[in-house]
């Protein structure tokens, strides 16, 4: 799969549903999984609610940012 994807010139790949944050590779191409926004937030990551912003044009990845929510305590 990883192959395909690659000669199919993907350049990122997003995935959600785990309420988790991870960064990976899926060989040469970066990959996110980012599901904290809602349901029941996994605790391993230890960052909790969060969302990412994508900074692209049709040329390029310009950056991937990681933005967290502020938990409220009460």
């Amino acid at each position: 799969m990883i192959g395909k994807l690659e000669r199919g010139k993907v350049d990122l790949a997003l995935f959600g549903h785990i309420h988790s944050y991870y960064s990976y590779s899926l060989g040469t191409i970066p990959a996110f999984i980012s599901g904290g926004g809602g349901g029941n937030e996994e605790k391993l990551d230890g960052i909790s609610r969060h969302y990412l912003v994508l900074h692209i044009n049709p040329q390029q990845i310009k950056g991937i940012e990681l933005v967290q929510i502020p938990q409220d305590n009460n």
